[in-house]
């Protein structure tokens, strides 16, 4: 034929797949489908023409395709056309396998040129921006899209239902840029016209089922738009809402989602809602915030049926798998009531106290501390979960041990001074110890976390009271003892040494762990007869300080005999008083009287004859053996040492009669006797005949 037209062959490249419809246009490249009709596929596809001609790739047709005019000018002229390449490209769009894979193909459509057909209805009242039937895919929603909750506002158009029927896939649609709901700047826009601001449930229907993108999501949590219930003046963001929960109802800041109350929401709607940032739980510190202006008010206008509601839902949240477990950073906020007793008055206070000034051992209450109201539901669940110690420490108790004995002395000088009268002092000397035994008692439970060391300020300070002749006076633990309670049935021995001399208190595990003993040990004992014995003697009486000086004796509570001891007074001596009492006819009968006094080791003396003791005056040493050694070891002397003696003779002196032999005789025989170390304290001279 004349006019065919001439190709040649050098610009020919690739021939028409067999699957690829012959009305599709194809690039210059490409072999027309009426020469391959002549020469037969078969004979292109033959292997000793692959050097010369390949399939057309698909992409390369797509580039083609993408700049077509049917593709980019939208003229009503080739629909046919358009639909017949957007179903071409659906089809080998949904063959591709992988993500990468439509994403670069999608990479090649014309997205931004009005290449889309769109059915106009009679609500279509604004169209894209073309004058055609068609428009970019950017501005159409899917054929099958619910759009009729917004139909009053006739502004959407929708990718033709022919497309649909032809074979176009959604998902290639959606790729292509077709919206499947409306936009959110949109809804923002038309929000009161489409009255969601009373009831949002419309709303999150049609959001739950669009395919929103994170761009979406990030507009649609920082944006107000939802209702409030009870509040139809201003709409909110999401985030700034809660779904409603009686247990919240106590928060009056907490604003709940406008929802029907006839209708339940579904998990659906509430698992979009959450994802929106509606709330479940209020943020930590409203809480925090609500409780410390809350707690900050009068006592007059504080609410403290809420605040405990409010305290208590926060403790329960607190707990393991609670909202705010681990988060709690609050312990120096003043928000927890407390209670404390006012040590002078005795009377109940009550304070807001933050976690770090106070404790949940309502004994701690005893010494002043605050401590958390009792009249809370759980206060050592509260305690824990806002770590608030239990109890104070150590450190902290003996420092307001100390402040209370001060408090307690300066008061006792007060009323000195002010010359109260008795009854006051006693009323005061009454409340000091009965304050200082409730401590003691709270003391006593806590020993157990006490060090030694820490005790060392105690060692020599006055911090017990007792009752003395004065009226009440704080002794150190050295000067106290323990109560000796006499077992049931058991007779009455009379008062024991310790509770004449010293102060005594009941048995407590912290007296006794700060240094109070059961009963004062012998060197103690000793060391108070020598500063003080008078005063001891005046307390015990002569039998029991003769009894205690026997114990000394037995067991001397000293390794040696210092100046001191000798020189103290310590001693009991005795003057004997003759008196003649009565007289029968010509014999007298004598009472020999003793008067006790203190003194002086160097001032008694030890009866070793009792004819030189009779003739002097003297101050003696009690006549025991164990006692005569004591005193003799400190340094008493015997009578015989300190009396001389000088004989005269008178008269004639004759030796060896019968009478001095006599006498001589009798004495030989009685010396064992008269000579006995068990009779007399004096020991034998080293040379005497045994």
């Amino acid at each position: 034929d004349a006019e065919a037209e001439v190709h040649q062959l050098d610009s020919i490249f690739y021939f028409a797949p067999q699957r690829m419809s012959k009305k599709l246009p194809l690039p210059e490249t490409v072999f027309p489908q009426s020469l391959v009709g002549s020469i037969g596929l078969r004979t292109l596809e033959d292997r000793h023409f692959t050097d010369w001609f390949q399939p057309l790739p698909f992409d390369i047709w797509t580039g083609f395709i993408s700049e077509h005019t049917c593709m980019r000018n939208g003229n009503e002229k080739d629909d046919a056309m358009r639909i017949l390449v957007l179903v071409t490209l659906s089809k080998h769009f949904d063959s591709l396998e992988s993500a990468t894979a439509k994403r670069r193909f999608v990479e090649l459509l014309p997205l931004t040129s009005p290449c889309l057909p769109f059915d106009i209805t009679t609500s279509d009242v604004n169209l894209p921006a073309s004058n055609t039937k068609t428009a970019v895919p950017n501005e159409l929603y899917l054929p099958d899209t619910d759009l009729s909750a917004f139909s009053g506002l006739q502004t959407f158009s929708k990718a033709s239902k022919r497309l649909k029927k032809e074979g176009v896939s959604d998902a290639f649609l959606l790729a292509m840029g077709v919206r499947k709901t409306i936009k959110i700047e949109f809804l923002f826009l038309h929000l009161d016209t489409l009255n969601w601001n009373e009831n949002p449930k419309p709303l999150i229907k049609y959001l739950i089922d669009a395919d929103l993108s994170q761009q979406d999501l990030l507009k649609l949590r920082s944006t107000r738009y939802l209702p409030a219930a009870n509040d139809k003046t201003s709409v909110y963001a999401p985030s700034q809402l809660y779904f409603k929960d009686k247990d919240l109802n106590i928060f009056p800041f907490v604003k709940f989602l406008q929802w029907p109350s006839n209708e339940s929401m579904s998990t659906a709607a509430r698992s979009f809602l959450l994802k929106l940032g509606v709330r479940t739980e209020p943020p930590l510190s409203d809480i925090m915030g609500y409780l410390e202006k809350e707690s900050a008010k009068s006592v007059d206008s504080r609410d403290d049926a809420a605040l405990t509601a409010a305290l208590h839902y926060l403790t329960q949240r607190l707990g393991p798998k609670g909202a705010y477990v681990n988060q709690f950073r609050h312990a120096k906020v003043d928000f927890l009531p407390c209670i404390r007793q006012n040590l002078e008055t005795g009377e109940v206070v009550k304070e807001i106290k933050s976690p770090s000034t106070c404790y949940f051992n309502p004994t701690a209450m005893v010494m002043g501390f605050n401590v958390l109201d009792p009249t809370l539901s759980d206060t050592e669940q509260i305690g824990v979960r806002m770590n608030i110690n239990r109890d104070p420490s150590c450190q902290v108790l003996i420092r307001r041990l100390l402040q209370l004995v001060d408090i307690s002395t300066a008061r006792l000088d007060q009323l000195e001074r002010q010359g109260t009268g008795i009854e006051a002092k006693k009323k005061n000397n009454e409340k000091i110890l009965t304050l200082f035994e409730g401590v003691f008692l709270y003391l006593s439970s806590r020993t157990s976390d006490f060090q030694k060391r820490q005790l060392s300020e105690l060692a020599k300070k006055p911090f017990i009271p007792c009752k003395c002749r004065s009226g009440l006076q704080f002794y150190t633990a050295d000067q106290v003892f323990f109560l000796k309670r006499q077992p049931e049935g058991a007779g009455g021995g009379g008062d024991s040494i310790a509770e004449l001399l010293f102060q005594q208190v009941e048995y407590n595990a912290f007296l006794s762990f700060a240094g109070v003993k059961t009963e004062p040990s012998l060197e103690e004992l000793f060391a108070l007869m020598m500063e003080k014995p008078d005063e001891v003697l005046d307390s015990l009486g002569e039998p029991k300080y003769k009894m205690l000086l026997r114990r000394i004796a037995a067991n001397p509570p000293f390794k040696r005999i210092t100046a001191d001891i000798r020189s103290s007074p310590f001693l009991l001596g005795y003057l004997i008083v003759d008196e003649d009492e009565s007289e029968e006819g010509d014999e007298t009968k004598a009472r020999s009287k003793a008067q006790y006094l203190l003194a002086k080791a160097d001032d008694i003396h030890i009866v070793d004859n009792a004819f030189l003791r009779r003739q002097f005056p003297m101050l003696i040493s009690p006549m025991e053996q164990t006692l005569e050694e004591f005193y003799r070891r400190i340094g008493s002397k015997y009578v015989s040492e300190v009396v001389k003696k000088d004989f005269e003779v008178m008269g004639n002196t004759h030796r060896g009669t019968s009478l001095a032999n006599s006498c001589a005789d009798r004495i030989k025989e009685r010396r064992p006797l008269l000579l006995s170390p068990s009779i007399t304290s004096r020991p034998l001279v080293s040379n005497a005949s045994s």
